[in-house]
């Protein structure tokens, strides 16, 4: 996962595999040392969307609409500045220490993040809270038994320093049970309600010899699924779906192509397109009356044929040829017909003599 500042970019790579989850808020706090111009950072992440940011003074940075509504009650309990300035402190000591123990170094990057998330299978509510240094994982909390659990060489010296911050310990335990999972059972729910009208299918075609395209937008989360079916079998199209972009407003997009250049007429509708999202299923049945399309008949059959036109220029320049042909092979057979006199020899003696003859007459 990539965060995005006015100035950095930030790889994250502490994850938590779980191919059930279906929502997940993460708050992420990253401070380093040795790295020029690069702020301490602590931001919201709601299902891989970055809602918002602080910088270590608790001055917002960025926010979305959506989110801005739901954390603002909670805003004094998590981003107060007394908080940012208590775990700035506190992974400053911890990078000082990272610092002396891994001398080789010259950059330290200590990242820990916060997460609570909705599983599908279930309605409850999974927790965690890991750390990361230099890219490595480094440190779990065990919420059971509210100790660390080293996972790297380094986080076994730290380690007891760790757990004797039963503070820090109170903190993270009152976010995880008490915070975080209202907070995103509340952003889940007005999420869909404000998104449930945003979700809109349509039939698109640029000509009626290209592929149908079943065009999707305005869904929400980016974990939808999108295929066409034939007599309600899914069918293997060579046309795989598209990837989930998002919109301007927080919600996604994708579309899936279906080639009906070899689909007779009839079988039509036999095809439809099929959206899932969770448990939402939209169906949209192949019909031509349902197909959007720029393509005009009308201008396109008033329209001068390319082929034709081609054919026509290259026969007017065959044409000036010949005449151009013609014009010369005119020109060298009348100069044989009348030859150049100048060439002739002259004859004055002959001349003179019938002037003078004719003179004496």
């Amino acid at each position: 996962m990539c965060l995005y500042t006015n100035k950095i970019v930030i790889l994250l790579l502490l994850c938590q595999a779980s191919s059930s989850v279906k929502n997940s808020l993460t708050i992420f706090a990253i401070i380093s040392t040795g790295i020029r111009d690069l702020p301490n950072l602590f931001t919201t992440v709601i299902d891989d969307i970055q809602v918002d940011y602080y910088d270590g003074n608790g001055i917002r940075k960025q926010s979305s609409i959506l989110w801005k509504n739901i954390s603002d009650s909670y805003h004094s309990t998590i981003f107060s500045k007394e908080v940012l300035t208590y775990v700035d402190l506190g992974f400053t000591v911890y990078l000082n220490k990272l610092g002396t123990l891994n001398p080789d170094e010259a950059v330290h990057v200590l990242q820990c993040m916060s997460s609570c998330e909705l599983d599908e299978t279930s309605v409850g509510v999974v927790t965690f809270q890991q750390c990361g240094y230099n890219g490595d994982n480094f440190m779990k909390l065990d919420s059971k038994n509210m100790t660390w659990v080293a996972q790297h060489p380094l986080a076994e010296s730290l380690k007891p320093l760790w757990d004797s911050a039963q503070e820090q310990l109170n903190n993270i335990t009152l976010f995880l049970t008490f915070i975080c999972p209202p907070m995103l059972k509340e952003f889940v729910t007005l999420s869909a309600l404000q998104r449930e009208d945003f979700t809109s299918v349509a039939l698109l075609q640029k000509t009626p010899s290209s592929p149908v395209r079943c065009f999707v937008t305005g869904f929400y989360p980016n974990t939808a699924e999108m295929f066409w079916r034939r007599d309600g079998e899914k069918i293997q199209n060579d046309e795989e779906p598209s990837e989930i972009l998002p919109n301007h407003n927080d919600t996604y997009q994708m579309s899936v192509d279906l080639n009906v250049s070899s689909i007779a007429s009839e079988d039509w509708k036999r095809y439809d397109c099929v959206f899932k999202l969770g448990n939402k299923t939209i169906t949209t049945r192949l019909e031509k009356a349902a197909i959007s399309t720029n393509w005009d008949p009308v201008s396109s059959s008033s329209e001068f044929p390319l082929d034709l036109a081609i054919g026509l220029v290259v026969g007017l320049i065959l044409l000036c040829f010949c005449i151009t042909g013609l014009f010369l092979w005119k020109n060298v057979n009348n100069a044989s017909k009348y030859p150049d006199t100048s060439s002739y020899p002259t004859y004055p003696g002959i001349i003179q003599n019938c002037q003078h003859n004719f003179e004496i007459q």
